[in-house]
């Protein structure tokens, strides 16, 4: 009689640990499955946002292009309009050239973006830098109105990386 409970409890446990095999078999898949899932949605989300990194980046140069392309037209139709004063003429091609060369360096930097270069070590006024990125934000930072405050102390010159 002992025998026989004995083997039937062995029995028992014996289908116990089977359930007990399945079940953690289907757990594990389920955690494969959601952790597959949990992937997918991370690489999903990094796109999205990288996406947006990319919208932001497109608006904000859209925006620096369209200022000195604004700045041309007006000079444009001023010197049709204008009786012919030569020097007045000079000064406004000038400023065309120019806002010509600002627009070629604004997509020159957004090539330089697109297609890195290996950096290259350069020393850099770091105030300087400082200056240039509030000024390339100022448009974000005056949309959003944000109060920008500089107190900058005097620093030594650092090594930066600039693109080629």
């Amino acid at each position: 009689m002992t025998f026989a409970q004995q083997a039937g409890l062995a029995i028992h446990n014996a289908f116990m640990y089977q359930e007990l095999k399945t079940f953690s078999q289907q757990m594990e898949e389920k955690i494969q499955r959601t952790t597959a899932d949990l992937r997918k949605t991370e690489a999903q989300l990094i796109r999205s946002e990288k996406l947006a990194a990319l919208g932001q980046l497109a608006a904000g140069i859209a925006h620096e292009i369209r200022n000195p392309l604004t700045s041309i037209n007006i000079l444009i139709h001023s010197l049709r309009e204008k009786p012919s004063d030569e020097e007045h003429h000079r000064e406004d091609l000038r400023v065309i050239e120019e806002e010509i060369r600002r627009i070629n360096e604004i997509v020159d930097q957004f090539l330089r973006f697109a297609k890195p270069a290996p950096p290259l070590l350069q020393e850099a006024d770091v105030l300087s830098l400082f200056e240039e990125t509030l000024q390339l934000l100022k448009p974000q930072i005056e949309k959003q109105r944000i109060s920008v405050q500089k107190e900058f102390q005097i620093l030594p010159r650092r090594f930066s990386t600039v693109n080629r």
